[in-house]
């Protein structure tokens, strides 16, 4: 190689890095793809944060608690207590619809401003609850508070992955289990206040008072990084810019494939419609196809995908958004129907229920503590999520023992012991996810497992609906005498629903021990057939693989961000020649 050759490789390699650097800045400031979004924080500052996070999420849950009690009152005040379903069916279609989005708006504009905007919105939703003139418009102001709760509940996972390591996440997130517990404690109380002579309004107005100064200290306290960065002086252009890059044909498409899965859903569980209906046919076919069509569009043609499908490439990644569909689905059938047995059934007092009701949200306390500061402390996790799947498992396979006569304290270890493996489990199986990704693809990988969740809560509530006006009138026919008129059976199964028609007690021509025990045959059909999704779900969690929990921020169980992109530069064409390499002596 002759002295010129070697100086012109030599300015060309000069050159070439030139570009490189140029290339770079444009990449950080007009697409932002590489700007890290964690932040180290100094102890007092995280504190202050993560209390100010935990603030909005506690007036989130005192609000759905107190409302949970409340929400027949309004239902009744505005005459539409059988239409009371679909308010939990538009909570879900939202969630579905929603959760994406949020996760996506944290990547274009940074964390805090898709935060602010979801508090906004939550409020908002609030404040029209409270002057709604119907049912209808309720259902839909209560679909924009969930739009804003939802949005609220991802951005406090994502910002909490931006500033806590990994090591220490579970340890962190436990805390927000004792709050769960006295907002558990203090929401009811809070309804029963509101619940008589039209009152029910007066919980909306205190709730959005009280989001609104949460909102306004963490708008002044709250600092996180930006990824609003943008060599363009116009705001307007820099927003442009982002919303530009939000897919909107995809999340046309997942929102009304939800939200029509949903309705045929709901409707396909009333008397008036049936399964059978063509309505309900077309709903449920709709929403199918028009899911299919977002999967093949967000493979196919989206430019920048709201559900990016090579993070299904990650093993952990795919086994989460799974076990998490699993998991809803195979919690939802008693969440549904125990209360109503233990009323209806074992005839124990709403005090009494309350009380067993309790073990549970205690245990799930204890099992977030306690599975938290475990994983800090060993820095493994895939040994607390199967001790916790196993634990439900062992709740729910408990519960099958159901019958009229079991014994008060074994129902209280029953839910204690489904607590703890509840409470933990989500925790443990949202950081299985995230130490398996890059930082960057930690909004999405976030929203989407709460999407999945959604799912499965959705098809879970749909599912036991059905299956237990099967099981029930079918339990009811063999139980009783033959010839039994279908007016006797109807009876029967109306004074199981909810205590208000005769609250398990005999109808008019079935004694009450033939209810009783039918009802007790159908919980028993039900719990077997959650036990059955459950221990599916424990096998599927053992494909699971081990990363190593990180202590600093911005490190992951694979490659970071930069080494990916700086090793996507250095590559080449397949059949290209290298010209990176020097050329060869002549």
């Amino acid at each position: 190689m002759t002295l010129t050759d070697l100086i012109t490789f030599n300015k060309k390699k000069e050159t070439e890095a030139r570009t490189d650097v140029e290339v770079e800045v444009v990449v950080s400031d007009e697409e932002n793809q590489n700007a890290p979004l964690y932040k180290h924080l100094p102890l007092r500052e995280l504190i202050i944060t993560y209390l100010g996070l935990t603030s909005i999420q506690a007036v989130i849950s005192l609000e759905r608690n107190a409302f949970r009690p409340i929400s027949p009152n309004v239902a009744s005040d505005f005459d539409s207590l059988n239409d009371l379903s679909w308010l939990a069916t538009t909570t879900f279609a939202v969630w579905l619809a929603i959760e994406p989005i949020w996760g996506k708006l944290s990547d274009l504009f940074g964390r805090k401003p898709p935060f602010m905007i979801a508090i906004v919105v939550y409020v908002l939703g609030l404040i029209l609850c409270s002057v709604s003139p119907s049912w209808t418009a309720f259902i839909i102001f209560r679909a924009i508070s969930s739009i804003g709760s939802g949005g609220i509940n991802n951005a406090v996972n994502i910002i909490i992955s931006d500033i806590v390591p990994l090591r220490h996440r579970g340890k962190y997130q436990s805390y927000y289990e004792v709050v769960f517990l006295g907002t558990n404690v203090l929401g009811p109380v809070m309804g029963a206040a509101f619940a008589n002579n039209d009152k029910w309004r007066g919980n909306f107005y205190v709730s959005a008072a009280c989001a609104t100064f949460v909102g306004i200290l963490l708008a002044w306290k709250l600092k996180l990084p930006s990824a609003f960065r943008s060599k363009e002086s116009s705001v307007a252009r820099r927003v442009y810019g982002r919303l530009r890059r939000v897919d909107y044909i995809g999340t046309l498409m997942v929102s009304v494939g939800a939200f029509a899965v949903a309705c045929g859903l709901q409707l396909g569980n009333r008397k008036e419609f049936g399964w059978s209906s063509a309505n309900v046919i077309a709903l449920l076919t709709c929403g199918s196809l028009l899911s299919a069509l977002f999967v093949v569009y967000e493979w196919k043609y989206a430019r920048e995908p709201l559900l990016p499908l090579r993070l299904f490439r990650y093993r952990n990644v795919a086994v989460a958004f799974l076990l998490s569909f699993i998991l809803m689905i195979g919690t939802s059938g008693h969440e549904l129907y125990q209360t109503t047995f233990y009323q209806n059934i074992v005839n124990l007092t709403p005090f009494k229920v309350g009380l067993i009701e309790w073990a549970e949200t205690i245990g799930q306390t204890v099992g977030g503590i306690a599975f938290g500061w475990a994983m800090a402390l060993t820095g493994r996790y895939r040994p607390f999520l199967w001790l916790s799947i196993a634990l439900v498992c062992c709740g729910v396979g408990m519960m099958v023992q159901i019958n009229p006569d079991i014994p008060h304290a074994l129902l209280v270890v029953q839910r204690a012991i489904f607590g703890i493996g509840f409470g933990a489990v989500s925790h443990v199986l949202l950081i299985a996810a995230q130490v398996a990704v890059e930082h960057v693809d930690i909004a999405i990988v976030t929203s989407m497992f709460f999407f999945f969740r959604a799912l499965g809560g959705l098809l879970g509530n749909a599912m036991y609906g059905a299956l237990y006006d099967f099981w029930v009138t079918q339990a009811l026919r063999n139980r009783a005498p033959p010839n039994t008129p279908q007016s006797a059976i109807d009876a029967a199964k109306n004074s199981l629903r909810g205590g208000r028609t005769g609250g398990g007690r005999s109808s008019p021509t079935l004694d009450r021990s033939i209810v009783a025990n039918a009802y007790a045959d159908t919980s028993r059909q039900i719990m077997w057939t959650e036990f059955g999704i459950l221990v599916f779900a424990l096998l599927a969690s053992l494909t699971i693989e081990h990363f190593p929990l990180p202590k600093t921020l911005g490190r992951r169980g694979v490659k970071s961000h930069e080494e990916i992109s700086t090793e996507t530069r250095c590559e080449t064409k397949p059949g290209s020649e290298d010209e990176s390499a020097p050329p060869k002596p002549a």
